[in-house]
């Protein structure tokens, strides 16, 4: 059963948003405070794509940890061994396209905010299609591993 649900998606990304620029900053500390191991294994990911990439990314993955972070139950720091099995899995189980992707999705409605950051409302920022399928990827991971780590 999904823990997001298409609320906390909107409330979340409309205030993350809408934050300042210090605001972002205490938003980012606070998520490498609590769930370090992730941060440094997403930032490593993204930080090795082209700049304007690697920001939508980091800026994709801190507004679905903020929607795990509101959300009951307590979420439990995700280990990198776990992102790497999830990321494992998914890579045996194949290329899936993004709605199937996104249906069958433990959280449907963070990996669809993905998709639409991503594709949709992506600003000045044109991502290639190999870039937004990279961003894609990496997050369902990271979405997987966060769901896991609140149901436990």
């Amino acid at each position: 059963m999904p823990i997001i649900s298409s609320e906390l998606v909107s409330s979340t990304w409309q205030t993350v948003g809408a934050s300042s620029g210090a605001q972002v900053r205490g938003l980012q500390a606070r998520h490498n405070k609590t769930q370090r191991a992730l941060g440094l294994f997403v930032y490593d990911e993204f930080l090795s794509y082209r700049e304007e990439a690697a920001g939508v990314g980091i800026y994709v993955y801190h507004v679905v940890l903020e929607m795990f972070m509101q959300a009951r139950p307590r979420l439990k720091r995700v280990r990198r061994a776990q992102l790497e099995q999830v990321l494992a899995d998914l890579s045996a189980a194949g290329e899936n396209a993004p709605a199937n992707a996104i249906a069958q999705s433990p959280e449907p409605h963070a990996l669809r905010y993905v998709h639409e950051a991503l594709y949709q409302y992506q600003g000045d920022v044109a991502l290639s299609e190999d870039e937004g399928e990279r961003i894609f990827r990496f997050m369902q991971a990271v979405i997987i591993a966060l769901h896991d780590a609140s149901s436990k």
